[in-house]
């Protein structure tokens, strides 16, 4: 019988014919190298272009809104030229949204991303996997920000250099290698989380009861 306090007392044990509980099928994962998971991973990504899309549009319609109300005495072709702007203005707009964006979700959120929350996808420290007595799985404010420029230099690459998914061994972005983290599935950090706190579990034995316990006659050598 286990008691609040994790101390299973010998002689409860004996009597009762209590079993340990122990993690069920814990050999199963052992920290094994997590699965890639590239087809989740780049509809992830799919997804968060598309927020950023969205944030984007969203910010153009506004930015029209003040123009169209705080500019009225401005005739509408000039107004037009305002909201249009150059070309060079609505990029830098557009690469801060999308900086921002995988900078702030990844770290507020804790390694997830709107398309991340949805395809069940987490970032963690690589460190969560290459230390066994490392618990804590959760990126620092440093890696967010690396693996936004990461994600930033894959950007202004037209995409080459999500290459890296695909040439490296383990099939790491380089948005993963600059800020030395990986995304994992939300269900082999699970596991691993319960696989680390069973091991990290000290379970005490109680012997001074087992010399109150009397052994039937029989179970006597």
């Amino acid at each position: 019988m286990e008691n609040t306090n994790k101390i299973i007392y010998l002689a409860d044990y004996i009597q009762n014919q209590t079993s340990i509980q122990t993690l069920k099928n814990r050999s199963a994962l052992s920290l094994k190298k997590p699965q890639s998971h590239l087809l989740r991973k780049f509809t992830a990504l799919a997804l968060d272009f598309a927020a950023i899309l969205l944030i984007k549009m969203s910010v153009d319609i506004a930015y029209a809104v003040f123009v169209n109300n705080f500019f009225l005495p401005v005739n509408f072709s000039h107004r037009a030229g305002i909201i249009n702007g150059h070309q060079l203005i609505h990029l830098s707009v557009f690469t801060l949204i999308y900086f921002t964006y995988f900078f702030y979700t990844a770290y507020i959120f804790d390694g997830k991303t709107l398309g991340k929350m949805t395809m069940r996808l987490t970032v963690i420290d690589q460190s969560f996997l290459m230390n066994r007595h490392n618990k804590n799985y959760k990126i620092s404010l440093a890696q967010a920000f690396k693996r936004a420029m990461g994600y930033l230099f894959c950007y202004f690459s037209f995409g080459t250099f999500f290459i890296f998914n695909f040439a490296s061994e383990d099939h790491r972005g380089l948005a993963d290698y600059l800020s030395s983290s990986r995304t994992v599935s939300d269900e082999w950090l699970n596991y691993a989380i319960e696989s680390k706190e069973y091991d990290h579990q000290q379970l005490s034995i109680d012997t001074v009861s087992y010399t109150h316990l009397t052994l039937p006659t029989s179970d006597l050598v």
